[in-house]
């Protein structure tokens, strides 16, 4: 392809998710006398480090795999998740405890991600306005070793600043695209109807020899799904339903956390589908919910006839 006005567009209109993969693009002239364009140097900025190890800091650039992790190991990263490959990124001590840490700043819009290998709660104070993304790095170190990866955005022209910790971590940071998120990416859990209880009017089933859960009544009838995350985030919630009815079935959807607060009430619609097919009515958490257990209720408002067949969490 010859480009002309510096940018080339890519699209895949009609790619279904893990279709389309770019493994490289190359830019190259036949005409020798043609200067290459200065680097821009990256997005990070201004980078500087305190304290006795401040030698040890160092911003870098093309996060990838077999990189050095940390100033003074040889611990490499074995595993990156696909938002991070290319990125800038900070090398830092393998130790950074009582350290006060180091600063930069970001020219244009960006998200930081911090790996560390802790949970949300157990998070330094300075980490605490990140969000769990779901997902994890990985260093070769003791045959494998995973870091949960927590995010911020920051807006144009602002300073980051990164602060000490009881452990290792990096830092990478990525200019904020208009690309969607890859939900595609994250783990997806699927809750089947036999770890359900069914109450009141809703009874356990078969359909098609696969167990579901039944509502036989009008108005009343629960059934209730444990679900248990295991990193803080907002979920996605996705119902797998039969109803061969020529009406829209609705239920009340209740999300519960351990101690019975209510999360999130909803009234669900469950649209008719075909005889024998299967039918996907998708919502949320609403807001991001913690590590731990919780119930997804379903009560009858108007569902006499809806087949429920699964829960799927993402």
């Amino acid at each position: 392809v010859h480009v002309t006005g510096g940018q080339l567009q890519i699209s895949f209109p009609h790619a279904l998710a893990g279709e389309a993969i770019i493994s490289a693009i190359a830019i190259s002239t036949l005409n020798r006398h043609v200067i290459p364009a200065a680097s821009s140097g990256g997005v990070i900025k201004n980078f500087k480090a305190e304290g006795p190890d401040e030698k040890k800091w160092s911003a870098q650039s093309w996060l990838d795999i077999g990189d050095q992790a940390y100033a003074d190991s040889k611990t490499c990263f074995s595993q990156l998740p696909p938002v991070l490959f290319g990125a800038d990124w900070i090398r830092t001590p393998d130790n950074n405890k009582g350290y006060p840490g180091a600063a930069f700043n970001v020219d244009v819009a960006s998200d930081v991600y911090v790996a560390m290998n802790s949970k949300p709660e157990n998070l330094p104070t300075w980490l605490r306005d990140y969000s769990a993304t779901g997902l994890s790095l990985q260093t070769d170190e003791n045959g494998g070793t995973n870091f949960a990866l927590y995010k911020k955005r920051f807006a144009s022209n602002s300073q980051v600043v990164l602060g000490s910790a009881d452990q290792k971590y990096t830092v990478a940071v990525l200019p904020v695209t208009t690309l969607p998120p890859a939900i595609d990416l994250k783990k997806s859990i699927k809750y089947g109807t036999d770890g359900a209880t069914a109450t009141d009017g809703a009874v356990h089933d078969t359909l098609d020899g696969k167990r579901v859960v039944r509502f036989a009544k009008l108005a009343g009838g629960e059934v209730t799904f444990s679900i248990a995350p295991g990193v803080a985030d907002k979920y996605d919630l996705r119902f797998k339903y039969h109803n061969d009815s020529a009406r829209t079935l609705t239920v009340n959807m209740q999300l519960q956390a351990a101690d019975g607060t209510v999360m999130k009430s909803e009234e669900l619609s469950f649209k008719p589908v075909k005889k024998n097919k299967t039918g996907t009515l998708a919502t949320t958490t609403g807001t991001s919910i913690n590590a731990g257990n919780y119930k997804v209720i379903l009560k009858a408002v108007d569902a006499k006839g809806l087949v429920i067949s699964g829960l799927e969490m993402q």
